[in-house]
């Protein structure tokens, strides 16, 4: 087995470092530099396809849990509905529409809702009552439906995507009009 190292270091000074085997499993993951001291590792037991079997930790946040699965590759703990839909997962009810896209999950309670338009484009999301609008381009370069612009509801931060040849750049408005370019 050859394992590749991956690791990223944020801005807080935290980094968080993985192990990968050949066949894109995550056996093992360390957290370290936290701001709030939650560093440690956690190590993940798949089975022959990749499913998660067990996972151990060392960090207080991060639980261990075991998971059962189906011949199908499902979770044993979740029921699903007919379309093969996770239905009830983790205490949440999940909504979906006719074409098999989830709508609605409620969980702790609060009502989580992603607004769908005919060509399967999420254009809003709520989450604990905060409203997510997402403008989508989907008449791009790529090819594909890609979000131009976020607005949140009770924050001020709006999110501009933009689009360069080499790859994309987020760049966020500071500021109604005033940008950080």
């Amino acid at each position: 087995m050859a394992d590749s190292g991956l690791s990223v270091a944020e801005l807080s000074g935290r980094t968080a470092s993985s192990v990968d085997e050949d066949l894109y499993r995550l056996p093992e993951e360390t957290i370290t530099g936290d701001p709030s001291g939650k560093n440690g590792v956690a190590y993940y037991r798949p089975d022959a396809v990749g499913n998660r079997l067990s996972r151990t930790s060392t960090m207080t946040a991060v639980p261990p849990a075991t998971h059962g699965f189906d011949s199908n590759g499902r979770l044993l703990s979740d029921t699903y509905n007919i379309s093969r839909n996770p239905r009830l997962s983790g205490g949440n009810i999940d909504v979906y529409d006719f074409e098999n896209r989830l709508i609605s999950r409620p969980g702790n309670g609060n009502a989580n809702t992603i607004t769908l338009v005919c060509d399967a484009n999420r254009v809003s999301k709520i989450v604990s009552g905060v409203t997510t609008s997402y403008l989508v381009d989907t008449s791009n370069p790529a090819r594909y439906a890609q979000v131009v612009e976020e607005l949140h509801s009770k924050l001020s931060t709006v999110r501009v995507y933009t689009m360069h040849t080499a790859a994309s750049v987020f760049r966020p408005i500071l500021a109604a009009g005033c940008s950080d370019i």
